[in-house]
């Protein structure tokens, strides 16, 4: 047994817990739609369509605050994959076959691509709108140095 290769991986895996504990209080603290420190989503800036992750840094933020209908609302396939990922990440080894990841990506697209349908039932898969004063707040709270750690 290679002590050396033991010891790196224990010391990656606990700075990787680290490193997640650590997001998750921030994320916890800190409202997304009010705190500058949160990018918003790229494609919907950029497009003004809703991607398949968009809503989830706000779903996990309600959902780390135990707001699970809430965060249900912002991104329902974030919050329902969340056991998953938790499986997929003990035990890697059963998920390395081709027809997962094609899986997965087409329910990521199909996800996509039904929360931008303007129809009953899909529209309910959308995000809700930011906040409308969220910019101002989130850049004044930002140079007024209001993060919480």
């Amino acid at each position: 047994m290679n002590h050396g290769m033991t010891w790196k991986r224990s010391a990656r895996n606990g700075l990787a817990a680290f490193a997640i504990l650590f997001g998750a209080m921030v994320l916890a603290r800190n409202d997304p739609e009010r705190s500058r420190i949160f990018p918003g989503c790229p494609i919907r800036q950029f497009t003004g369509l809703h991607c398949s992750g968009c809503g989830s840094t706000r779903a996990s933020h309600h959902l780390l605050n135990g707001r699970i209908g809430t965060a249900l609302k912002y991104n329902a396939l974030a919050v329902m994959a969340i056991p998953v990922l938790v499986i997929m990440a003990a035990r890697p080894d059963r998920f390395r076959r081709p027809w997962i990841a094609w899986t997965v990506l087409a329910i990521l697209i199909g996800y996509s691509i039904l929360r931008n349908v303007d129809r009953w039932p899909f529209r309910h898969l959308a995000p809700p709108p930011p906040a409308a004063s969220a910019n101002a707040e989130s850049i004044a709270s930002f140079y007024a140095g209001s993060i919480e750690f």
